[in-house]
């Protein structure tokens, strides 16, 4: 075998005679490229992974070592040690990992030594996936590092706290007896006060049994209990006095809270004796919610009565009392506010119709004026649309005229006679009034789904837990969907339709879940 070069010098040929004849091979200037280009691509790959291998063992030499004191420090079972342990092992694995990989990889496959693009790629492929198992591992060792800080930090918060944790206490037992002597009922501080000096001692003792995590918790318990005791005993006679002034205002709210639930009572009811159940069934269950909330935020009125009075003074205990009654009435008011909706909505859907009446009706005769005007050249399809338009239209007429019927289902089928009679126009408007018309369709179907979702909005409760909450999510997904829809109503309305078809679903679906599992709605009685 031989080399030859011509006169260029750049076209190399190897000449084989094995098999009696000449193979010729010849490397293009374009060939010679693409692998270099290969070659090079794989060379920065390998540079960053050993880059980020020397931060990485540098970092594990010294982060290893800092571990395995802080560990030693430790009792076994502390909730520290075992996190350092469990982050240590973790690190360790990606370290190996990554150690192997790089010896295996700068063995085998050195671009320096790959004469083929399909090798180089390869390569290539190999060493960005250790690159990214270095980058894990040194995220890993971030956590590591993260944990030994807050180590020391729980060891300073320690020693600061048990540094002037007697002071303090001392401090704020005189602070409560100055209060007591103003006439102030102060057992509940001395008693917030005992919980704090058992804190304290027991973080003492855990912290001498090297239990660092245990200890931390304990001690800034107890600080931040002697905290609360202290300012509640130097602001007491302010603290009364806010707390009897709320305590009048909240006494007005839940004697307000009666009107309310009434109110949401005579609103669903007269909706239910209208209308089928679709219409109302969203806020079927506002009338117990109402009322469920109205007799939480009564007896959290009461427990805050009973702890402002003159023998008693728990004035923690009633300021506590007092937030939950704002939260029952917060959601309270959530229920009526969804109830507003529901009924805004609907009254916005049947003052709607008359308009939307009208438009249905007049572009059937429209369309119905177009196809006389083409008789014999009309093309069938068309007129069927224009048959099907009638028939919606007099379906929803019937609907409307029965006034039990759900006014959305009427508007939707007066929607889609302009539908079926824009299908019969195809071709006959400009595409100016064809723009117009697209964009005043995906108008509707906005306005539409955005009444729907606040009706499921109102059909997943306080979405706190289970369903409600991940149906919550979901209309959080749609609300998002209907904002972007808005945005770009005008520049992509067919991006517009997309998205408010979709909020539309999520709202069906969260609909036709709450429907089945409330097995239909029962609001009498």
């Amino acid at each position: 075998m031989g080399v030859e070069f011509d006169a260029a010098g750049w076209l190399p040929v190897l000449l084989a005679a094995a098999t009696g004849s000449l193979a010729v091979t010849r490397f293009l200037p374009w060939n010679r490229k693409q692998l270099e280009a290969a070659r090079d691509a794989v060379q920065d790959t390998r540079s960053r992974v050993r880059s980020d291998y020397h931060d990485l063992d540098e970092r594990w030499t010294r982060l290893r070592s800092e571990a395995l004191v802080a560990v030693a420090d430790l009792a076994d079972g502390d909730g520290f040690a075992q996190r350092l342990d469990a982050e240590t092992d973790m690190a360790q694995r990606w370290v190996d990992w990554s150690t192997e990989g790089l010896l295996a990889l700068d063995t085998r496959w050195d671009p320096a030594t790959l004469e083929d693009v399909d090798a180089l790629n390869d390569a290539g492929r190999r060493w960005q996936e250790l690159a990214r198992g270095t980058r894990s591992a040194l995220t890993r060792l971030d956590e590591l590092q993260q944990t030994l800080e807050e180590v020391a930090a729980a060891r300073d918060s320690c020693a600061r706290i048990l540094g002037d944790i007697d002071d303090r206490l001392t401090q704020a037992r005189h602070a409560v007896e100055i209060t007591r002597t103003n006439g102030y009922e102060v057992a509940e501080l001395h008693l917030v006060l005992d919980r704090a000096t058992a804190d304290v001692d027991r973080g003492r003792v855990e912290l001498e049994a090297r239990r660092l995590a245990e200890s931390t918790r304990a001690l800034e318990r107890a600080a931040d209990a002697v905290h609360r005791a202290t300012a509640t005993a130097r602001r007491m006679p302010e603290l009364h006095h806010t707390l009897l002034k709320r305590l009048g205002d909240l006494r007005r709210r839940v004697g307000e809270a009666d009107r309310t639930v009434q109110r949401i009572v005579d609103t669903v009811e007269a909706h239910a004796r209208r209308f089928v159940p679709d219409v109302w069934d969203a806020v079927a269950d506002a009338p117990a919610q109402a009322r469920e909330r109205r007799d939480a935020a009564r007896a959290d009125l009461a427990a805050a009565e009973a702890a402002m009075a003159d023998d008693t003074q728990r004035f923690l205990d009633a300021e506590q009392s007092m937030d939950a009654a704002d939260a029952d009435l917060e959601q309270l008011e959530w229920v009526r506010a969804g109830v507003a909706a529901f009924e805004s909505d609907l009254q916005a859907v049947i003052a709607e119709y008359p308009q939307a009446h009208a438009a249905a009706r007049d572009s059937i005769a429209r369309a119905r004026a177009f196809m006389d005007a083409r008789r014999g050249d009309v093309n069938p399809g068309r007129r069927a649309n224009l048959d099907r338009a009638g028939q919606v239209l007099a379906d929803a007429e019937r609907i409307a005229a029965d006034g039990r019927g759900d006014p959305q289902d009427v508007i939707d089928r007066l929607g889609e006679v302009i539908r079926f009679t824009d299908q019969v126009l195809h071709g006959a408007r400009s595409d100016a009034q064809q723009r117009d018309a697209y964009r005043t369709h995906v108008g509707r179907l906005l306005r539409d789904a955005h009444r729907s979702v606040r009706r499921a909005r109102s059909a997943a409760g306080f979405g706190l837990i289970g369903w409600g909450a991940r149906a919550k999510v979901s209309l959080t997904t749609a609300e998002d969907a209907l904002h972007e829809a808005n945005a770009v109503l005008g520049s992509d309305p067919g991006r517009a339709e997309y998205l408010a078809l979709q909020a539309a679903d999520i709202a069906a679906q969260i609909l036709h879940e709450h429907r089945r599992r409330t097995n239909g709605p029962a609001i009498f009685g």
